[in-house]
């Protein structure tokens, strides 16, 4: 292959994998400027677990009382 068939034929792949190469990049951007938001919100409801644990177990019981109540 001719050096300038060589170059032409670079140039097209170039010009083929620029716009896939681009959207990539896009991605990878937008990507790594979300995850930190998720992570915070994920460790923030991790922080909160206990205090939604504790809000669960006394609607349990108040429902048990309530049921106590009703069968009696």
């Amino acid at each position: 292959m001719k050096a300038e068939e060589r170059l032409k034929y670079c140039k097209y792949l170039l010009q083929a994998l620029l716009p896939v190469l681009n959207q990539i990049h896009e991605e990878q951007a937008m990507e790594k400027e979300l995850e930190p938001k998720i992570q915070g919100v994920w460790l923030k409801l991790v922080h909160h677990l206990p205090f939604l644990n504790q809000i669960h177990e006394e609607q349990a019981m108040g429902d048990a009382e309530t049921l106590a109540i009703m069968l009696s």
